[in-house]
């Protein structure tokens, strides 16, 4: 048996979705491109994912 859906129901989930995305693009973009912009941190934490790069090596 279906329960009834209101309109309430559909624009919360709808409006959840929207800025639940919305916060996940404006992080992912801050942490991709707005971060590299700011001065370095004193925190260790920070400043090691700060200097963070991918290293490949080479196996002969």
């Amino acid at each position: 048996m279906k329960l009834p859906v209101t309109m309430t129901t559909e624009f919360f989930w709808g409006y959840f979705f929207v800025i639940f995305g919305s916060i996940s693009l404006f992080g992912f973009v801050f942490a991709t491109i707005a971060s590299n912009s700011l001065p370095l941190s004193q925190n260790p934490l920070i400043e090691t994912m700060e200097n963070d790069s991918m290293k490949i090596f080479k196996h002969a």
